[in-house]
C-alpha cells in the first residue's frame, strides 16, 4: 500500500547516466561502484536495465563496451526497450574520465535510500489507517524495517585487508607499550579477566545458571564494578527485579552492609555510616537502571538509541533472555528465542558494544553424575551456544556435595571465541548479596 502523490520521488538522472557511462568506458570503475549500488537502486527501469547488462558482460569476463552489452540487453530482451543503441551511444560520449564514478554511485545509493524511506512512510500511513494492527505490532514492524534500511546504509562493513593490517599493527604496538586494552573493559574479577581478558566490542556474553544460584548477583557485580571503578557508562535491563530492588543490592554490596538488615530497618550507626558513604560513591557513577518487564528486542534497540544519544553506551546487562518476548510469533518458544538470540548479536555488532545476557539452564545438568553445566544445557535453543561469543555457567557444588563451602561458587568459562576456556572460583556473599574474587590460602 502506497500513499498517493503526484510527487516525483528523489532520483538524479545525471549521476545514473554518469555511472553507466562510466563503466561503459571504464571497466575498472566496476569494483567501486559495486560496493556501493545494485541494479535496483537505479531509479528508471531503463537504467535498471543496462546496468544489469553491464554486470553481467564484466561478470562474464567479455570486454565491456557499447557493442557487447548491446548485444546482452537483446538476450535479456530489454535492448529496444531501453533506448537502444542511441541511449548507449549517448552515456557513452558524454564521459571523459571515470574517476569519479564511486561519487556518483553514493548519489544513487542516496536517493535511492530516500525512496525507500518515503514508500515505508507511506506503508506505516496506510497501515495506520486501516486499523488492521495493533500500535506496538505496527511500530515494532517500522522500527525492524528502518533497521533493515540502516544496515543497507551503514557502507563501512567491507574493508581492505590492507587497511585492517595497518590498523591492527598500530593497535598491537600501542599495547605493548602500555599493557593497556582500551577497548575491552574488565568485570572486576581479576581470575576471570586474566582467562578472558574482559569483553570487547561487539561481543555477545551469556551467563546461565539454574535458578537461585546467583546470576544475577554476578552480572550487577560486573555493572558495579564496571561503572563504579572504571568510569564506564552501563544500562542494566531487568525484567524480573524492580529498580527499587536493584538499587537496595548495589547499596548492600558496596558498603558490605547486610541487604536483610538494611530491609529491616536493623543497621546499626556504624553501618549505617557506611551506607551514607557509599552512596555518595553510587550517585556519581553511570549505572542506568530500566525495569520494563514486557520488552521485546527492537525495544531494547530502541532503548539503547534513544541512551546513546545522550549518554556514551559502553555496555548493555539484560536479566533475563528467556523473558524477552518476540516481535514476530513463531511456531514455537525455541523459534523465538533463536530470533531472539540471534538478535542480540547483531545488536552488540551493530552498537559496538558488549551485550551481556543472563539465560536459564535446563534440569539435564542436575540428571548427570557431576552436575556440571553443559552448552547442551543452554534452555530452549541451540542456537544461544552458537551465536554467543563468550558462555559462562555459574555451578554451585554445595548444592549437591555436602563438604563442599556453601560460599565458594565455581564459574566454568565453556566458550570462549576469541581466548581461553576454564574454570575460576568466586567467593559468594550471601548476607551483602556480592561475589568477590577467590584468594588461595
Amino acid at each position: 500500500m502506497t500513499v498517493k502523490t503526484n510527487r516525483i520521488m528523489p532520483h538524479n538522472e545525471e549521476a545514473e547516466q554518469y555511472v553507466l557511462g562510466c563503466l561503459l568506458l571504464d571497466s575498472s570503475a566496476f569494483e567501486p561502484v559495486q560496493k556501493k549500488i545494485d541494479s535496483s537502486m537505479f531509479y528508471t527501469a531503463e537504467n535498471q536495465n543496462i546496468y544489469t547488462a553491464l554486470q553481467t558482460v564484466f561478470m562474464g569476463g567479455i570486454p565491456v563496451d557499447i557493442i557487447s552489452v548491446s548485444e546482452q540487453m537483446k538476450k535479456d530482451n530489454t535492448f529496444s526497450k531501453s533506448g537502444g543503441m542511441e541511449y548507449l551511444t549517448k552515456l557513452a560520449s558524454q564521459i571523459v574520465s571515470a574517476s569519479s564514478a564511486e561519487y556518483y554511485a553514493s548519489i544513487i545509493f542516496d536517493k535511492y535510500i530516500l525512496r525507500s524511506l518515503i514508500r515505508l512512510s507511506g506503508e506505516v500511513f496506510e497501515e495506520g489507517y486501516s486499523d488492521t494492527k495493533e500500535a506496538k505490532e505496527l511500530l515494532e514492524y517500522a522500527q525492524q524495517k528502518l533497521f533493515d534500511l540502516s544496515e543497507q546504509a551503514d557502507t563501512e562493513g567491507v574493508k581492505k585487508i590492507s587497511d585492517l593490517i595497518v590498523h591492527r599493527l598500530n593497535y598491537f604496538r600501542e599495547l605493548s607499550k602500555t599493557k593497556k586494552m582500551p577497548q575491552r573493559i574488565e568485570t572486576g574479577f581479576a581470575d576471570l579477566d586474566n582467562l578472558i581478558l574482559g569483553f570487547q566490542p561487539g561481543d555477545f556474553v551469556l551467563i546461565a545458571a539454574r535458578p537461585s544460584v546467583g546470576k544475577s548477583t554476578l552480572a550487577m557485580n560486573m555493572a558495579q564494578n564496571m561503572a563504579i571503578r572504571k568510569g564506564k557508562n552501563v544500562l542494566f535491563l531487568s525484567l524480573e527485579m524492580s529498580n527499587e530492588q536493584l538499587t537496595d543490592r548495589i547499596i548492600a554490596s558496596e558498603a558490605r552492609v547486610s541487604n536483610s538488615k538494611l530491609q529491616r530497618g536493623e543497621a546499626d550507626q556504624n553501618e549505617w555510616a557506611k551506607v551514607t558513604a557509599t552512596a555518595g560513591v553510587i550517585h556519581e557513577s553511570k549505572i542506568f537502571l530500566d525495569d520494563t518487564s514486557s520488552i521485546t528486542v527492537a525495544d531494547i534497540r530502541s532503548k539503547c538509541r534513544r541512551f546513546r544519544s545522550a549518554e556514551n553506551l559502553d555496555i548493555l546487562f539484560i536479566d533475563y533472555l528467556q523473558l524477552i518476548g518476540s516481535a514476530v510469533k513463531k511456531e514455537n518458544r525455541q523459534q523465538e528465542v533463536t530470533e531472539i538470540s540471534r538478535q542480540l548479536k547483531i545488536l552488540a555488532k551493530d552498537m559496538k558494544i558488549p551485550v551481556v545476557a543472563l539465560s536459564q539452564l535446563s534440569r539435564a545438568s542436575e540428571q548427570r553424575s557431576d552436575h556440571v553445566p553443559q552448552l547442551s544445557d543452554l534452555r530452549e535453543s541451540g542456537a544461544i551456544e552458537q551465536d554467543a561469543d563468550i558462555v559462562m555457567f555459574l555451578y554451585r557444588p554445595s548444592q549437591f556435595d555436602k563438604a563442599a563451602s556453601t560460599h565458594l561458587v565455581d564459574l566454568v568459562v565453556a566458550k570462549n571465541r576469541n581466548g581461553s576456556i576454564g574454570k575460576i572460583k568466586l567467593v559468594w556473599q550471601d548476607q551483602i548479596v556480592k561475589f568477590d574474587s577467590y584468594k588461595q590460602e
